[in-house]
């Protein structure tokens, strides 16, 4: 499977084609929403990419109390070194 291409180098290509192949002020409007098109694909990029570490985090907080709830019952469930012997 082929790698994605960033939004942003997609829609620069873009308007740089655009700009190439259309004449005058319509090749510049063109060119001009391509670049705001990149614009806000690479904004959508950073914003999934923000996510996804928000959500790792998550899930790393809720390992390490999970394990901490392990451990506490664990040392619940351990006999007291000081209990007599019958």
């Amino acid at each position: 499977m082929a790698a994605a291409i960033p939004g942003a180098v997609l829609a620069g290509d873009r308007a740089a084609s655009a700009a190439a192949r259309i004449p005058g002020p319509a090749g510049v409007d063109t060119a001009a929403a391509e670049a705001d098109l990149g614009a806000r694909a690479a904004t959508a990029e950073a914003d999934r990419a923000d996510t996804a570490a928000a959500e790792a985090g998550r899930a790393a907080q809720a390992a390490t109390a999970e394990a901490g709830r392990a451990d506490t019952a664990a040392a619940e469930d351990a006999p007291a070194h000081n209990t007599p012997h019958p």
